[in-house]
């Protein structure tokens, strides 16, 4: 029951739905409808109907124009307007003599087959209609206007219009010239109807008359709202009524900031207070925040040695597993799906090293700022570097502070230590390699001729290799 109650509901909420679209649709039409219509019977009351016809004859030969071409009613019932206009086009007495409404149909065909508006079209072919006045020449004017669009209005046509004209017999000519339009356009209109445009026109109109009918069984309701309402709001009761609530509603705002000015006013002290408090609170938790920081430098300085160690080891296995993809990939068959596992290595060895790259920046600025405490050397220079004054073990890649003749920044490219001073033991700080010794003495040569090189080099300002025999 429930699902057939949402089902309902859906149903009924789509009927409003649509019910709504139709209404406003139907307006808009009937809206569109009336503002034509009041136009028609405006034109027919500044003529004084001269055309011999109504404001319903108007609207039926739009509404039949309308369902055998598919063109909008409105559109066709502007153009009869305009041809209103012309007081010399006049439906006459006899079926052959409806020159307003033959007019009508063959400025239809005649927009229609040169692609105009309607509008446009109604004007051209009312001028040679009802100025029928000739020239010196004897040609009417608006016929030539006429030959400018394509209308074939021939030298022989051009003098038999003539002769009827001063025969006192100007709807003969006017019948000539409609001959010549049918002719040459005649049921263009009635073709286009036949077109899918046309086919979608026609269901349009249908749709635009139906909604308009609908929308026009609630104008009386909708008038008498309106009608209602402009009385209501034109009663000196009402409008003092509308006029006491702003008065009222004015008030109260005013009230209202009065009241809060004033709480401002009585509290600010308190609100000061308050601002300062934050304030401190805030500054206590920036230096929190600070403090957070410190202690994470820390934390990473410590751990830089070992991250160092992980960091080399996991480069190492991927140099490795790279170079074994980049080996496969040269294999047949087999090789290429080889050469994209090389390729997304090689990314992933990328993002170590730049993982690695920070790591160094942040361990160098932690070390470099000490701590909060700023150390310089002479000169000003920044200290950088573990401190080993005392010994230790050192990692590769690391910054150290060494140095027997000040403080010095020392990076191993291996794993190793750094001896204190006065302390016993030998330090390698990379392999020694002794060519072409064969005994001792060869042995103790060699070692002798090291030893005075790292003399020598003790005497820079850095020093240099350190020899010890034991």
């Amino acid at each position: 029951m429930r699902s057939i109650g949402k089902i309902a509901a859906a149903g009924i909420a789509g009927a409003f739905v649509g019910a709504a679209l139709a209404l406003r649709a139907g307006f808009s039409e009937l809206a569109e409808s009336q503002k034509v219509a009041a136009q028609t019977r405006a034109v027919l009351k500044s003529t004084g109907a001269v055309a011999n016809v109504s404001a319903k004859g108007v609207d039926r030969l739009a509404t039949a124009i309308s369902r055998m071409s598919g063109i909008d009613d409105e559109a066709i019932a502007a153009g009869e307007n305009m041809l209103l206009t012309f007081t010399n086009i006049r439906n006459g007495v006899g079926k052959n003599n409806k020159i307003f409404d033959m007019a009508t149909k063959a400025t239809i065909d005649v927009a229609t087959a040169l692609g105009r508006d309607i509008p446009t079209t109604a004007i051209m072919v009312g001028k040679a209609l009802n100025d029928l006045e000739l020239n010196t020449r004897g040609n009417i004017t608006g016929w030539s206007a006429l030959r400018r669009v394509g209308v074939k209005v021939t030298a022989d046509m051009m003098k038999q219009a003539a002769a009827f004209i001063r025969a006192g017999k100007p709807m003969e000519a006017q019948k000539l010239l409609l001959r010549e339009l049918m002719t040459e356009f005649g049921g263009s209109a009635r073709a286009f109807g036949t077109t899918m445009p046309g086919a979608l026109g026609k269901l349009g109109n249908a749709f635009d008359e139906l909604t308009a009918a609908f929308a026009q069984g609630f104008l009386p309701i909708i008038l008498k709202v309106a009608n209602a309402l402009t009385r209501k709001m034109a009663d000196p009761k009402f409008v003092a009524n509308v006029q006491a609530l702003g008065t009222l509603i004015g008030t109260t705002i005013f009230n209202a900031f009065n009241k809060i000015s004033s709480w401002f006013g009585e509290h600010w002290g308190q609100i000061k207070e308050g601002f300062r408090v934050g304030a401190g609170l805030a500054g206590g938790l920036a230096k929190g925040v600070q403090g957070i920081a410190r202690a994470f430098q820390f934390l990473l300085k410590l751990g830089m040695p070992v991250f160092t160690v992980i960091i080399a080891q996991i480069k190492l296995l991927l140099a490795l597993i790279s170079g074994l993809a980049r080996a496969f990939s040269h294999l047949p068959f087999i090789g290429g799906k080889f050469a994209g596992v090389a390729e997304a290595i090689d990314k992933v060895r990328e993002g170590v090293r730049v993982f690695e790259s920070g790591l160094e920046t942040a361990a160098n600025a932690n070390l470099a700022g000490g701590g909060g405490r700023r150390r310089r050397r002479r000169g000003g220079e920044r200290l950088r570097g573990l401190p080993r004054q005392h010994g230790g073990s050192v990692m590769p890649g690391v910054a150290y502070r060494v140095g027997e003749r000040g403080p010095e920044t020392f990076v191993p490219a291996m794993a190793g230590s750094v001896l204190a001073n006065g302390a016993s033991g030998v330090y390698i700080a990379g392999d020694v390699h002794l060519h072409n010794v064969q005994n001792a003495r060869q042995l103790l040569d060699e070692l002798q001729r090291l030893g005075r090189r790292s003399t020598a080099q003790r005497r820079g300002r850095h020093g240099g290799h350190n020899l010890a025999l034991t």
